[in-house]
């Protein structure tokens, strides 16, 4: 899909700059949405190996001194579900 917004992208902007102007409005239009489609909240993506800890923090630009911390602990493969549940 983005391989098809790159080429009609390109294309209809050099069909626009070459005077047609309802190309350049489709090239526009093309850039709009690729933008759009690419944003996304994710701010890290990875792989976690077992025993591993994450510590996750979350901040309002709002409000000063308002963090948030959690911790997130992967249990090792040598762990069982029983001594998961019993702590």
């Amino acid at each position: 899909m983005d391989r098809l917004f790159s080429v009609l992208a390109t294309r209809s902007l050099r069909r626009g700059l070459s005077g047609d102007r309802i190309w350049l409005a489709v090239a526009v239009a093309v850039w709009v949405v690729g933008r759009s489609r690419g944003r996304s909240d994710r701010v890290w993506s990875g792989r976690l190996s077992p025993g591993a800890d994450l510590l996750i923090t979350t901040r309002d630009p709002r409000m000063p001194n308002s963090d948030s911390e959690y911790l997130v602990s992967i249990p090792s493969l040598s762990d069982s579900p029983e001594s998961a549940l019993s702590e």
